[in-house]
């Protein structure tokens, strides 16, 4: 089983799958749905280990690393 994870909000008590995924999955297609709802208080938590993630992931970085951005 693959594992695919889009955001969206209920729409006339609907879940509507995005374009570009409903395009890779067939018809009649078996599926489970695990659905993860937001508590009000999670969101800053998020928006905050997200931002430390990137901070995070670009410190581990140095200008000597540019070399393997050149062609």
């Amino acid at each position: 089983m693959k594992a695919i994870e889009f955001s969206a909000r209920l729409k006339e008590n609907k879940i509507e799958v995005p374009e570009n995924f409903r395009k890779r999955l067939g018809k009649n297609q078996a599926m489970r749905v695990i659905l993860l709802v937001a508590e009000e208080e999670e969101e800053p938590a998020n928006k905050l280990w997200d931002k430390l993630t990137v901070e995070q992931f670009f410190s581990g970085y140095s200008d000597a690393d540019s070399v393997y951005d050149k062609k």
